[in-house]
């Protein structure tokens, strides 16, 4: 008669039995994080877009203060943005909507969650919530705003231009 081993179940060792399990299990959390890192989902802010949108302001920031510190400058600015966001936006909340892109002023306005933010996503419900309404520093917002308050720029042109003239003391954004 053979003698049964007292750590087995469906004659499999236990050991054997819980490797399974723990395999099992760590799939499982991988498919849950992949879900959570890249959610399809076009209302939520994942990772990823917080991510894109962070090096953006950053990145923006740099090439404005680098215009600044500078005598004169002239330079592009590629933009790099989750396809759901559709404009950047410069608007100056001290004064009125006009031009182009006057009916985002308010949706803007109601969204800005810095007193000194200049710089908005459009639209505002598809940005991450950090990224509603910030504020770059060193540009000239009255003479970007101009013609058009807000100035949006689309999301698809790829790019902005950023200027400083000799005797300027801020940065202007075309």
């Amino acid at each position: 008669m053979k003698k049964e081993k007292k750590a087995q179940i469906l004659g499999l060792p236990f050991s054997m039995i819980f490797s399974i399990i723990l395999i099992v299990f760590f799939i499982i959390i991988a498919i849950v994080a992949i879900f959570i890192f890249w959610n399809p989902s076009k209302d939520k802010c994942t990772i990823s877009d917080e991510i894109q949108e962070g090096i953006f302001k950053q990145d923006l920031q740099d090439a404005v203060n680098d215009a600044w510190d500078s005598d004169r400058s002239e330079r592009n600015f590629s933009i790099s943005l989750p396809g759901k966001i559709d404009y950047v936006c410069f608007l100056d909340t001290s004064r009125r909507e006009s031009g182009k892109y006057r009916n985002f002023y308010e949706n803007l306005t109601v969204y800005k969650r810095d007193e000194n933010g200049n710089l908005f996503f459009y639209p505002v419900k598809s940005a991450c919530e950090d990224f509603r309404g910030i504020e770059i520093q060193h540009i000239n917002i009255t003479a970007i705003t101009s013609r058009d308050n807000p100035y949006c720029i689309p999301n698809k042109k790829a790019s902005l231009t950023i200027e400083k003239g000799f005797y300027e003391g801020l940065v202007r954004i075309k």
